[in-house]
């Protein structure tokens, strides 16, 4: 399903629990690549579009699989003391 923004084309993909995982990982690796585009064109603008995209269907994707984004600040923590 695909929600819209002021009529625009869709941005988001949303996805339900059931959703495959491998569709899941695969947006993220298209947006990974978008992130990389971005940056070499260095568009503050798009950088930012882009990287809100791939946070978007990363939590996606933490979420299909039970982890909480706390999960991820707990491992940063963790490598803090390290």
């Amino acid at each position: 399903m695909f929600c819209r923004k002021s009529g625009v084309q869709p941005r988001f993909f949303f996805i339900s629990w059931d959703y495959p995982i491998d569709r899941i990982v695969q947006k993220i690796g298209e947006e990974t690549a978008e992130v990389i585009i971005a940056v070499k064109n260095r568009r503050k603008k798009d950088i930012v579009e882009e990287v809100a995209d791939l946070w978007f269907h990363t939590l996606i994707m933490l979420s299909s699989l039970e982890i909480k984004p706390e999960d991820i600040f707990d491992e940063f923590e963790r490598r803090k003391k390290e």
